[in-house]
């Protein structure tokens, strides 16, 4: 398989209206989204995760079983997954727009070469590029790098 720009289109006038119809705090958006990660994760004593944080930026880096759908990152509604421990709403990639301007994944599941690359996807900005790289594409192993071990995922928020 070669590499794929998949186009993602958002209705920006919803997803307004449901995010701000949203009352997280920032400390209940954060747990939702380590929520996520632990629902990844499946088996609570091998799952990892950790946090990166700086002035501008939050990372949720999981060792969980990845995901290759760009739609499960940027829908703005999912039910949580059957047989997820502890996902509340289904809305925890987008509660983050409440705080931070861009949403940025690298996510890979075990077994599989490619790697699902959604980078800077913006509350303001009605389209996105997912990118679904293979061994041989330019930024493979770097995003490779990124991630903790064969399969996880890398979730940063940010305020450029």
């Amino acid at each position: 398989m070669q590499h794929q720009e998949i186009p993602i289109r958002v209705n920006t006038n919803r997803a307004k209206n449901f995010v701000l119809g949203q009352s997280l705090s920032i400390s209940d958006t954060i747990k939702e989204y380590i929520h996520n990660a632990i629902d990844a994760c499946g088996n609570p004593k091998d799952g990892r995760i950790t946090l990166i944080l700086d002035k501008k930026t939050l990372g949720i880096l999981d060792n969980g079983h990845g995901c290759t759908n760009p739609r499960r990152f940027t829908e703005f509604y999912s039910s949580p997954e059957e047989g997820s421990y502890t996902s509340l709403f289904g809305v925890g990639m987008k509660t983050g727009f409440s705080h931070w301007k861009t949403l940025s994944v690298t996510s890979k599941v075990a077994g599989v070469d490619s790697i699902m690359v959604l980078e800077g996807f913006e509350f303001d900005k009605p389209e996105c590029q997912v990118s679904i790289l293979e061994p041989q594409d330019t930024g493979y192993e770097a995003h490779l790098k990124s991630l903790d071990g064969d399969s996880g995922t890398l979730v940063t928020l940010s305020n450029p």
